[in-house]
């Protein structure tokens, strides 16, 4: 999804000229309703969420291969750098899966 709103960004770029394009503020603005599943989603992805950055990304990321189950948000407690305001900000935005279970996750940034 996120591919392919940079892709269109780029077009409009390409077609009108302009060298500043507004992007919305984050992934709820683009698609109401829209959440990123944090049981499948790559580091560039993650990286789309306020608050998220490839630090962040990366160790949810690693979290995720080295056997954390992800059941809720509230999960990610368990990664250093996050805390109770990221997981409030995060809440609207996110989901997680229910076929989460350790080992299936890849990193495939």
């Amino acid at each position: 999804m996120a591919g392919l709103f940079l892709l269109l960004i780029s077009v409009l770029v390409l077609l009108t000229g302009l060298n500043h394009v507004p992007v919305p503020d984050g992934p709820s603005s683009i698609v109401t309703g829209w959440k990123l599943d944090l049981a499948t989603a790559t580091s560039s992805e993650l990286q789309l969420l306020p608050g998220i950055g490839p630090v962040l990304a990366n160790r949810i990321i690693a979290w995720r291969i080295e056997g954390g189950i992800l059941e809720g948000i509230e999960d990610l407690r368990h990664i250093q750098g996050i805390g109770p305001r990221t997981i409030s900000n995060l809440q609207p935005l996110v989901s997680v899966t229910a076929s989460s279970s350790p080992g299936e996750f890849k990193n495939e940034d």
